[in-house]
């Protein structure tokens, strides 16, 4: 099955432009050329069609409420567990010795054919896809079972035990594409550091090893 037949499949779309579909599935592992671009893309495309459609789905909640809502989908792990319903790390494009597991690659992979299924065939088109894959996860939101991302777990944790709230420090790293985060939590002498794509993936990064720690105390 070649990738537009396998895309087609797993989420009903068929791509128009065969590059595009190859440069969103395409690792920087594995090339240059990458979909680091389109994945920062996609990020802000599923937060903009996500939120419209949590407002449209939950007239009568407030923007705090809204906001766990959405940070619930599209967390890294939210985005990784979808990804891996339509197996996507089948048709990722790795370079040799690169693999799927005990990462988010496959999260930050779908947030780019996102972006590439926007880019390939416009807003609509899009829209509807995102609809669809997430109808069942946005019907079925409670306020009790909210996956909040790891940056608000930290922040009331702290705030619980009356400390003072993490600090986030960003670290130049100009040869590299990545962005790499300092947390630093005084009250507990506590350093460690995030690595992602993005500032925000990063931040996520250094704030879950921060609840590990802490955890652990």
């Amino acid at each position: 099955m070649n990738l537009i037949d396998f895309i087609k499949t797993r989420i009903g779309y068929e791509f128009i432009d065969i590059k595009l579909l190859e440069l969103a599935l395409t690792h920087k592992s594995f090339s240059k050329n990458n979909n680091e671009r389109l994945e920062f893309f996609g990020d802000s495309i599923l937060s903009m069609i996500i939120s419209e459609l949590l407002i449209n789905q939950y007239p009568d909640h407030d923007e705090g409420q809204l906001s766990l809502f959405r940070a619930s989908i599209v967390n890294r792990d939210s985005l990784n567990k979808l990804a891996r319903s339509i197996e996507l790390k089948e048709i990722v494009i790795l370079g040799s010795g690169e693999s799927v597991e005990g990462t988010f690659i496959e999260g930050n992979t779908f947030e780019a054919l996102i972006a590439a299924i926007y880019c390939d065939s416009g807003f609509t088109e899009c829209k509807e896809i995102v609809s669809s894959l997430f109808k069942d996860q946005i019907n079925n939101l409670n306020s009790e079972h909210i996956i909040k991302d790891p940056k608000t777990l930290l922040q009331e944790l702290l705030q619980q035990q009356g400390l003072s709230l993490p600090i986030y420090e960003t670290i130049d790293l100009s040869s590299s594409s990545d962005f790499k985060v300092a947390c630093l939590i005084k009250d507990h002498q506590i350093e460690v550091y995030g690595q992602d794509s993005s500032i925000k993936k990063a931040q996520f990064n250094a704030a879950q090893k921060a609840l590990n720690l802490l955890q652990d105390l």
